[in-house]
């Protein structure tokens, strides 16, 4: 942990991509110059994903009481 700068000579602040729960930025390791690309977690990423985890869980009971699981154990 510690400021970019630490670890970074140059750091893009737009997002060259976003989703859900993270955002990609390009950057240049301060050790070599190397280019990197950099997945930036969004705050509460892990409690949403949590959240749809059981989502998807119970979407997946209810399938399976239905009979609409596919056949799947």
């Amino acid at each position: 942990k510690g400021p970019l700068s630490d670890f970074f000579v140059d750091f893009d602040e737009e997002a060259a991509a976003t989703a859900s729960i993270a955002q990609v930025h390009f950057a240049k390791l301060r050790s070599d110059g190397e280019p990197v690309a950099v997945k930036v977690a969004c705050v509460g990423s892990k409690r949403q994903m949590l959240s749809d985890m059981r989502t998807m869980l119970r979407a997946a009971m209810v399938l399976r009481r239905l009979g609409l699981d596919g056949g799947i154990d």
